[in-house]
């Protein structure tokens, strides 16, 4: 028979895998750079997408936007809400709140060819990342091309406290990087 700290651990465990995520309160500051040139060939014969190009359109609560977050998450009449840009552009954005989350995301364009598969050799990429007072989560896992999960061409680096978490997110290259493109 479980004992009463076994039954404790169980509860707290399978607590943990439902209901909604919890974002705990501070500030998010994000700078986002964009390296010159930066761009995503989707076919060896296409021209490539810039990064003014490139769009979301389904990562996040507010998938039309680019760039956005939310000063309280929890606030369902979203006082407080942040639709910054539709397309990735350098800058400096803050969300500061009691649940704040703030997503960086956009991907080159699809092929267009819904509700037939794209050519086979058809390639994306792009940034896609929800930041929050305690970490960043890469979302690119939600895109995927002719070669799986659509590349990623951003890092993201993080620095201060829960309270005032500061990231910096570079995007830069010409993809995609594991192609060769004859010109």
């Amino acid at each position: 028979m479980a004992s009463l700290l076994q039954i404790a651990f169980l509860v707290r465990l399978l607590g943990s895998f439902g209901g909604d995520p919890v974002y705990p309160p501070g500030k998010i500051t994000v700078e986002v750079q964009i390296a010159a040139g930066t761009s995503f060939r989707p076919e060896p014969s296409k021209t490539p997408y810039t990064v003014d190009q490139w769009a979301n359109g389904f990562v996040g609560y507010d998938g039309q936007w680019a760039i956005y977050g939310s000063d309280n998450l929890n606030d369902f009449d979203h006082e407080g809400l942040h639709e910054f840009s539709k397309t990735l552009k350098s800058g400096t954005y803050v969300v500061n709140g009691k649940s704040p989350l703030m997503y960086v995301c956009a991907f080159s364009p699809n092929a267009h060819t819904y509700p037939f598969p794209a050519p086979k050799d058809w390639r994306m990429g792009g940034c896609c990342y929800q930041l929050n007072a305690q970490n960043a989560t890469n979302y690119a896992g939600y895109c995927s091309d002719s070669a799986g999960v659509c590349e990623t061409m951003c890092k993201v680096i993080s620095s201060g406290s829960q309270r005032d978490r500061h990231y910096m997110v570079s995007i830069s290259g010409e993809g995609p990087t594991s192609a060769v493109v004859l010109i």
